[in-house]
């Protein structure tokens, strides 16, 4: 079965979303074993987007899965728990790192050094820009999935390796 016939049988009302490929169904054929899962479904997201907002929180409520993973690391988990008023703010010019813009840099520095810091000041320039542009919350669709996972009581799995690391 591909993904429109997993989506069609399964969740009819998410059709759109797999038309327009922004979910995808695999089906794991490991399953059984490890206690891999069954079924494992990706929701692709544009990361300052509030169709990808609103379309991760009705598939995780759709869906209702044991597991929510979101492509974060614990250096940039605080964008989760961030009040979106504060999303575009001075407080937050480190973009996906939540408040503590001090312990960010400081991560970023330990880990990574001056290229790893540089860059992720780069980084926050430029998705601060292009979320003030947008008129939307940097992070929105992370805010979704953690509401979501919360109201099915699906476990919340942070699902990236640390971005000092990606920027080495």
């Amino acid at each position: 079965m591909d993904t429109d016939e997993i989506v069609a049988t399964r969740w009819p009302q998410l059709i759109d979303i797999v038309r327009e490929r922004s979910l995808v169904a695999v089906r794991n054929v490991n399953a059984g074993e490890n206690d891999e899962p069954e079924l494992v479904i990706l929701v692709g997201t544009a990361h300052v987007s509030q169709v990808s907002a609103q379309q991760v929180e009705r598939a995780i409520k759709t869906i209702r899965p044991d597991n929510v993973v979101v492509e974060l690391c614990k250096s940039r988990i605080g964008i989760m728990y961030l009040d979106p008023s504060m999303a575009n703010s001075t407080a937050n010019f480190l973009s996906l790192t939540g408040t503590d813009r001090n312990a960010a840099l400081a991560r970023s520095f330990n880990l990574g050094g001056r290229s790893a810091f540089f860059l992720r000041l780069l980084l926050a320039s430029v998705s601060e820009k292009i979320s003030k542009s947008a008129a939307v919350p940097v992070g929105e669709e992370f805010r979704a999935a953690r509401r979501a996972a919360k109201e099915v009581e699906a476990q919340l799995v942070l699902g990236d390796r640390p971005i000092e690391i990606t920027f080495l």
